[in-house]
């Protein structure tokens, strides 16, 4: 036999490699030592990938304590080079994405938490729009 011929038949069986067939929207992830000792993480909707325990596991953000959700969706019918954005939900911890008209992701020169209810953002020209504030508490 080859060398190959004997890898194929001695070697292989002796690895274990994976389902021939893991479920769709998997992500492979390597479970022990070895090149070849992966298995597949599903990932179900609204889930991310996290390290619970030393494992990688798929997870809800309710399941990794996240205690909630919160978010402000703000919109700005008058064109405005300033844009306060009052989201009033008490929080520092804030992501702002901001779209025009056309739901389109507008980039703004600046954006400055000025409190914890009160974002600012500024622009070089006048934009209308909506802001979308994200908390994570």
């Amino acid at each position: 036999m080859s060398a190959f011929e004997d890898f194929v038949q001695l070697e292989l069986p002796k690895r274990p490699y994976l389902d021939t067939n893991p479920d769709e929207e998997t992500v492979m992830v390597r479970r022990g030592p070895g090149p070849r000792q992966l298995q597949p993480v599903s990932i179900g909707e609204g889930e991310v990938l996290t390290k619970i325990g030393g494992v990688i596991v798929s997870s809800t953000l309710s399941g990794l304590g996240v205690n909630a959700l919160r978010k402000a969706i703000l919109p700005v019918t008058v064109a405005a080079t300033t844009w306060t954005i009052a989201h009033n939900l008490n929080s520092e911890n804030v992501i702002v994405q901001i779209f025009d008209n056309t739901k389109s992701v507008i980039i703004p020169n600046t954006i400055q938490i000025v409190d914890a209810n009160t974002v600012i953002a500024t622009f070089s020209t006048p934009a209308t729009g909506v802001a979308r504030v994200i908390f994570l508490d």
